[in-house]
C-alpha cells in the first residue's frame, strides 16, 4: 500500500497532463542548487543507511556488543535471532509486493488513468468507506465535537445573560480588565517612577534581610 500511493504521488504531481492552468504553468521551475545540493546527501543517506547500520551492527558483533546494555532483549523474545531461519522467499515478499503495488500505480494513473474511476463504481460502498477515512472524523464529532458546541452554546448564553454579567466567565473576564487599567498606570514612562519603585524595592529586600538577621 505505501508503494501504491507513494508512486501514485509520484505519477500525478510529475507525469501524465497538467491540471493546473497555463498561468500557473509559467511559473513552474526546478528548484535552484541551493535547494537540490542537500537533497542529494539525504537520499543517499535514505537509500543506504540501512545497508551501512547492518554492517556496523555485525563489525560490533551482535545486539549485546553495539546497545552495550542500554537495550536487554530477553532470549524468549528475540526476534533477530528468529531471523535466521527464515525461508528466502520470506525476505523476497516485501520487495515482491512494492513492486506489485508499484505496477499497480502506474496501470491505474499512467497506462489507464480510467480504471480507478470504474473501480470506484463498481465498489461504491467501499470507495465512500475509505474516502471517508472510515468514517473516524464522522464518528468523533458526533460523539464529541457536536456535544462541546452544545455546551458551548449554552455558555455563551449563560455569558450573555444579563443578570449573569458579573459570573463566571464573563466576571472573571471584567474582573482581570480591571485590574489591568490599574497595574497600568504605574507603566508611566518616566525614569524617576522606575527608580522611586526599585528603591522602594531595595528598602523592602534590605528591611526583611535585617529582620531576619535580628529575629534570629
Amino acid at each position: 500500500m505505501t508503494a501504491f500511493y507513494s508512486w501514485r504521488l509520484i505519477f500525478m504531481t510529475f507525469h501524465g497532463k497538467p491540471r493546473a492552468d497555463k498561468q500557473v504553468m509559467k511559473h513552474v521551475h526546478e528548484s535552484p542548487p541551493v535547494m537540490l545540493a542537500p537533497l542529494i546527501p539525504l537520499a543517499l543517506g535514505a537509500i543506504f543507511a540501512g545497508l551501512v547500520g547492518h554492517h556496523v551492527w555485525h563489525m560490533v558483533d551482535g545486539t549485546d556488543a553495539f546497545w552495550q546494555g542500554s537495550l536487554v532483549v530477553l532470549p524468549a523474545h528475540n526476534a533477530l535471532a528468529h531471523l535466521v531461519g527464515i525461508p528466502g522467499w520470506a525476505g523476497l515478499l516485501p520487495l515482491a509486493l512494492a513492486l506489485c503495488g508499484i505496477a499497480l500505480a502506474y496501470l491505474f494513473y499512467m497506462k489507464r488513468p480510467d480504471l480507478p474511476g470504474k473501480l470506484a463504481g463498481h465498489v461504491h460502498g467501499l470507495y465512500e468507506f475509505l474516502l471517508h477515512k472510515w468514517y473516524f472524523d464522522e464518528l468523533y464529532g458526533f460523539l464529541f465535537v457536536r456535544n462541546a458546541f452544545q455546551r458551548g452554546k449554552l455558555a455563551v448564553a449563560h455569558d450573555r445573560h444579563p443578570g449573569h454579567r458579573r459570573s463566571w466567565p464573563n466576571g472573571a473576564a471584567v474582573l482581570s480588565r480591571a485590574i489591568a487599567l490599574r497595574t497600568s498606570r504605574f507603566e508611566t514612562g518616566y525614569l524617576y517612577h522606575y527608580a522611586f519603585v526599585m528603591l522602594a524595592g531595595l528598602v523592602v529586600l534590605v528591611g526583611l534581610l535585617v529582620y531576619a538577621v535580628l529575629g534570629r
